[in-house]
């Protein structure tokens, strides 16, 4: 039998593939295959024969570079089209010494999604002032700490008495540069992925309710811009050790100001480049950067360089100080990173298991899916204690988000991976189709692994204050696209699961609000039957204030109850009222209608975020007569933790409010997490022992893990 080697050149994008080695007589069923992935109308193919290679060329130019063609076949011979332009990308941030960012790989109008939707962690610090349990109080030094965002973010607030959001993908990747922001977050859904009806499966209470967090870009970006989210400005002055003086918007715009001034004052050869500014004027400006610029965050907004100020000048100090490297190519972006945009989340096929990771495009065996980069984390800050005695305490549970962790049972570290959709990755044993595999020099060109971490011991990785760990998802058999990603958690975890299986017993409990927010089409009003004592309502709803205080007093306030204007939070998700005063209340109904506000969607201003998300009590419902089958509500509005804050003495009753802006959360404490019995697991290896460093197995080393 003869073997030949088969390439493949596309003459439009000049990209080579190389088919491999293979049986010469296969060559016209590879042909067949070629011309059934390609439309025959815009490609003429030629077949050049040398002594050891089949060369298939384009013999015309006009096909598109975003046609999809035959980079790789299965093995049972099927069409792989080769990969779009990937249109999120893992790589080097352009933000000096702030390791990786994240990039488009297509351009964005505004409003346009910018990512996958993600998922949401919340991480519990205290249920409740009278309950007891609580984070460890090392948790808030830990690196996760470093990645968290307020519960408001994600519509978590209502979990517990203090919480924190964890949000992969963006919410972790994605860096942030003030003057620069160009993507915010949209809160997504509370609920349970169709599973868990009643608490009565296994799988109830091990996976994250808080889904479809949503990036959209927040001013057009062109492909291949970073995406900066928005840190505001309190994490980084609270944050000096780890980033030292770095300039923020203020210390932009005062830099812009301060050269602006000084480059009108130049001669204008200087100004208009006939003139280069040289190192001869370097001492110069270094004296003025040095010695008349007191404030050291202005300073470092200044270029050092006076060769850069003419830029600096012209682009602005945001610009500059990105180094001109915003935005990157896409062929920098495709050498040197990462596509982060290759796996869809749906509803998995796995039993128990919620959501899952879907294939975007055709695998092959043994390519590369998907980047995860790793966040180190200490065992015992993923702990629950209640305190005992009024002094001691005792480990009572684990943070949900220690199912999405990455472990071994003889080590104190976890490692969480935090790219985009990394966390749907689901466990399939045997049947699995892809495996984790450590990056290295080869496969990472960047060199974000920190290879030498590997070598340390747990205690000297975990006091790392940056993430540096990556390990990539890799194809254990060609996929086809659409079909489930999957790895295999290892041999304990797939013990503790059945385990958990054989002693499960369902627990016929009150629905929680991630099973009423897909079942409940039409909200009940408070003189109907009411929801259990578990759930309340929710309204997203932007309070904008009133500049007519005599207006307030006389159309907002109806004296109902003498307390409810300062009920907040957890307190007013669950508001009871006697016969009497809903008797009251129901008779002032029409009056309440009349001069109720309007709801509305401020669009821009995120209404439909966590941020303005508040607890409410719906008095009223009424069919949509804009052409929706959507009901319209009338609701009491009270305090959450929102920035825009309704006076204590304030009454707010608003109309017209759509059920899409309603939503079902959970009491403190009483969601599908927080159920006794909830199943709790890191993900491991199937060769733990060889996957995991030996210097990293310091379980017998350490006490209270």
């Amino acid at each position: 039998m003869v073997w030949q080697t088969v390439i493949f050149y596309h003459k439009t994008i000049h990209d080579l593939w190389i088919y491999g080695t293979i049986p010469s007589n296969t060559i016209p069923k590879i042909l067949m295959m070629m011309l059934r992935c390609r439309n025959i109308d815009t490609w003429a193919w030629g077949l050049v024969v040398l002594p050891n290679y089949f060369l298939l060329v384009s013999a015309a130019a006009s096909a598109s570079t975003e046609d999809q063609h035959c980079a790789t076949s299965t093995s049972a011979g099927t069409c792989n089209p080769a990969p779009r332009r990937c249109g999120l990308y893992l790589a080097r941030s352009t933000i000096p010494h702030s390791g990786l960012g994240v990039f488009t790989g297509v351009p964005h109008d505004v409003g346009s999604s910018v990512a996958p939707p993600e998922i949401a962690h919340q991480i519990i610090l205290r249920f409740a002032d009278d309950d007891g349990r609580h984070a460890s109080g090392g948790y808030m030094h830990s690196l996760l700490h470093d990645y968290t965002w307020q519960p408001l973010v994600t519509g978590g607030y209502f979990e517990a008495e203090a919480l924190e959001s964890l949000i992969p993908g963006l919410g972790m990747a994605a860096n942030s540069f003030l003057p620069l922001v160009n993507a915010r977050s949209i809160m997504g859904s509370i609920d349970s992925a169709g599973v868990n009806a009643n608490k009565k499966g296994p799988g109830s209470g091990a996976f994250s309710s808080y889904h479809g967090i949503t990036y959209v870009a927040e001013r057009p970006m062109e492909a291949g811009a970073e995406i900066f989210v928005d840190y505001g400005d309190s994490y980084f002055r609270g944050r000096e050790h780890v980033y030292g003086m770095l300039p923020l918007a203020p210390e932009f715009q005062r830099a812009d100001e301060m050269l602006g001034a000084l480059w009108e004052s130049l001669p204008s050869p200087l100004r208009d480049g006939h003139v280069d500014i040289g190192p001869e004027w370097q001492k110069a400006w270094s004296v003025i950067r040095e010695e008349f610029v007191n404030d050291e965050r202005v300073r470092n907004a200044l270029p050092a360089s006076v060769t850069e100020l003419r830029s600096a000048a012209n682009m602005g100090t945001p610009h500059q100080f990105l180094r001109g490297d915003n935005p990157r190519t896409l062929d920098w972006l495709e050498d040197n990173g990462f596509c982060m945009d290759h796996l869809d989340v749906d509803t998995s096929h796995i039993p128990h298991a919620g959501r899952g990771a879907f294939a975007k495009r055709p695998f092959a065996n043994g390519e590369t899916i998907h980047p995860m980069p790793l966040l180190q984390i200490p065992r015992w800050a993923l702990n629950l204690y209640r305190d005992r005695n009024g002094e001691d305490f005792v480990v009572t549970d684990r943070q949900l988000l220690i199912n999405y962790c990455i472990g071994h049972k003889d080590s104190s570290v976890l490692l969480f991976p935090y790219s985009s959709t990394a966390n749907f990755i689901n466990h399939a044993g045997k049947n699995a189709n892809a495996k984790l595999v450590w990056a290295d020099s080869t496969s990472d060109p960047m060199g974000y692994h920190n290879q030498q971490w590997m070598d340390e011991s747990a205690e000297n990785l975990l006091e790392q204050r940056r993430a540096g760990l990556l390990i990539l998802l890799v194809a254990t058999r060609d996929i086809a696209e659409g079909e489930e990603v999957s790895i295999d958690y290892g041999p304990e975890w797939e013990q503790a699961w059945l385990q958990h299986q054989t002693h499960w017993h369902s627990q016929d409990l009150e629905k929680t609000a991630a099973e009423f927010n897909q079942s409940e089409e039409h909200i009940r009003t408070i003189f109907e039957e009411s929801y259990p004592p578990n759930v309340g309502t929710a309204c997203h709803y932007l309070f904008t204030g009133t500049q007519d205080e005599e207006d307030v007093e006389t159309k907002l306030i109806f004296h109902i109850d003498s307390n409810s204007g300062i009920l907040e939070g957890d307190n007013a998700l669950h508001v009871t009222l006697d016969r009497e005063v809903l008797e009251q209340l129901h008779e002032k109904l029409p009056l309440i209608e009349q001069h109720a506000l309007p709801w509305m969607d401020h669009g821009g201003r995120s209404t439909m975020n966590g941020e303005h998300l508040r607890p409410c009590t719906v008095l009223a419902r009424h069919p949509n007569f804009n052409g929706t089958t959507d009901d319209m509500y009338t609701v009491r509005m009270y305090n959450s933790g929102s920035p825009d804050v309704i006076p204590p003495h304030v009454e707010l009753y608003v109309r017209n409010i759509p059920r899409r802006a309603i939503i079902f959360v959970d009491r403190a404490g009483m969601s599908d997490q927080h159920q006794s019995g909830a199943f709790r697991h890191e993900i491991g290896f199937p060769d733990a022992d060889a996957m995991w460093p030996n210097g990293w197995k310091n379980i017998n080393e350490v006490n209270n893990i």
